[in-house]
């Protein structure tokens, strides 16, 4: 069976709305699917519908680069040797919060990550949220969910381009492929688009500038 991906400039519409969206993995890598969507939009609503759908390890915040050092935020790890080295922060959660981990608490962190005038001080350390922070050349240096989140929010036109994240697993446990990231993408009206599509999307605005 063919799966028919939606436009990248749909997603991007739709991001700008507050929307999730799933993305999907390159075949060559992880070819797996993420619940994607802008951070500062971020809602106890769209917290709960990532964790009881998605159902990954935790939610994710995705930072472009050198943001997590601005909030000082340090690396989870002193050596990274992660699949796909991965760029985890420690976790935070907002000083304001309860105990950090309902849907309200991280929803409220989830934002605060996105805020432009946040400061270090205003984040608590470990806690609840995981910040992964992107490359500094984006999807043309590492193309994973982490820099495509970044990228999407970034031609939606929200700054800083902070996005929410949590993988989607299938209902056995596994993660998640074509089949059920389509049959979840029609349930809940979603768009779902490809990393590498997203990709090209970039390279054609990249030469429609150049030439212009």
């Amino acid at each position: 069976m063919k799966f028919k991906f939606d436009s990248i400039e749909s997603a991007i519409e739709d991001i700008k709305k507050g929307k999730l969206i799933i993305v999907m993995d390159n075949k060559d890598r992880e070819y797996e699917g993420d619940f994607i969507g802008a951070a500062s939009k971020t809602t106890a609503e769209t917290v709960n519908f990532l964790t009881t759908y998605g159902r990954g390890a935790f939610v994710a915040v995705f930072m472009p680069a050198g943001r997590s050092d601005q909030l000082e935020i340090p690396p989870m790890g002193a050596d990274n040797d992660s699949f796909n080295s991965t760029k985890f922060r420690v976790a935070v959660d907002a000083k304001t919060g309860s105990s950090g981990s309902s849907a309200f608490d991280r929803a409220e962190t989830v934002r605060l990550l996105a805020d432009p005038n946040a400061k270090a001080s205003a984040f608590v350390r470990p806690g609840h949220v995981v910040p992964i922070e992107a490359r500094p050349g984006g999807l043309a240096e590492r193309d994973g969910h982490t820099e495509a989140g970044v990228e999407l929010v970034k031609l939606a036109g929200i700054y800083p381009p902070v996005a929410v994240d949590l993988e989607i697993l299938d209902d056995d446990g596994q993660m998640a492929h074509e089949k059920k990231l389509f049959e979840l993408a029609k349930r809940f009206d979603l768009k779902i688009i490809a990393i590498g599509d997203l990709c090209n999307y970039i390279k054609r605005l990249r030469v429609k500038k150049d030439r212009s």
